[in-house]
């Protein structure tokens, strides 16, 4: 074969290796906007829920993992504000809308699009530690760090006969 048809060939490989991309990589714990672990009850008219948590925010998604006492019923939430998958272990138990979802799966909704800025603190005075959103009416209290680091370790929402109480124990970003 001449060399300059080998020279061709071995430019449209390189061309056409060039044009691959990798895939975009899996968030990793270095990309979050910040992590959360605590507690989180649930009180409504049907009954009484508790549960231990840890979520991890990722600009627009979450990873949120949630178990009762001894870790028992693992299970694990990941989406955004349009679709929520629930497994537990490699077993997808449900998938869609997030509110669909956690009536269907849980038997009652929270506001999984408000919670990331409720940890946060988001819009939060300690000094008027009340806010109304989405419906919501959220007290925060026991204020915790400086400045742009200042966090609730509590929050208190009540809407309609749902009550939601959530204890950060921890809040890194």
């Amino acid at each position: 074969m001449p060399t300059l048809t080998k020279s061709l060939i071995f430019l449209l490989i390189l061309g056409v290796a060039g044009c691959v991309s990798t895939p975009p990589k899996s968030p990793t714990l270095m990309d979050r906007d910040f992590v959360a672990a605590g507690k989180i009850s649930l009180r409504t008219p049907e009954g009484n829920h508790t549960a231990n948590f840890r979520w991890i925010q990722y600009s627009e998604t979450y990873e949120v993992e949630v178990w009762g006492p001894l870790g028992q019923g693992r299970t694990q939430l990941t989406g955004d504000t349009e679709r929520m998958v629930v497994a537990r272990g490699r077993e997808v138990l449900a998938d869609g809308p997030p509110a669909d979802i956690m009536a269907a799966y849980l038997g009652w909704v929270v506001p999984i699009d408000l919670f990331p800025n409720w940890l946060k603190g988001s819009g939060v005075d300690s000094g008027a530690p009340t806010i109304e959103t989405g419906g919501w009416l959220v007290e925060f209290s026991r204020f915790e760090g400086e400045g742009d680091q200042r966090r609730p370790r509590r929050l208190d929402a009540r809407k309609e006969q749902q009550r939601i109480i959530v204890l950060v124990r921890e809040f890194l970003q």
